[in-house]
């Protein structure tokens, strides 16, 4: 996996506080909201989107949300700052109102292979997975321009 540096500073604190606040306000609206706070993020060997390490309990959260709903509608906040890009992705089902919230970042200069899949494809992923799990989940983004600034 490419190493795309550590969340620290500002930036990262801002994307989760505007997580905190974007599952907030879903949950005003009645959605059952998973919210993932990364221990960390890396972008995949191939490509094909990030990897995220969570604790257990957001973990089991995420494969019992996916068992229950399609997740298949995307909102995507994307800000960039002191050299990273951070990126909220927001995938919900809006039948079952359930949202999974998930805070991303990486460096764009070492990014390369994640531009390349998603011009490819179509497509990025999110694998989420824990430190103790064999597998991971894969959540699916289908407009994947959203991911990148201009």
């Amino acid at each position: 996996m490419d190493d795309i540096g550590t969340p620290a500073g500002e930036g990262w604190e801002r994307v989760i506080e505007d997580m905190h606040a974007t599952g907030e306000t879903y949950r005003e609206d009645g959605y059952d909201v998973v919210e993932l706070h990364p221990g960390d993020v890396t972008v995949v060997d191939d490509g094909s989107g990030f990897d995220l390490v969570v604790s257990g309990e957001e973990f089991a959260a995420v494969q019992s949300m996916v068992a229950d709903a399609s997740l298949t509608e995307t909102e995507v906040f994307r800000a960039v700052e002191g050299g990273r890009v951070y990126v909220l992705v927001v995938v919900r089902d809006g039948a079952s109102e359930a949202a999974l919230c998930c805070p991303l970042y990486y460096a764009p200069d070492r990014a390369t292979s994640l531009r390349e899949y998603a011009r490819e494809s179509g497509r990025l992923f999110t694998y989420v997975r824990s430190l103790s799990a064999d597998d991971a989940v894969a959540v699916a983004f289908d407009d994947p321009e959203l991911f990148f600034p201009e």
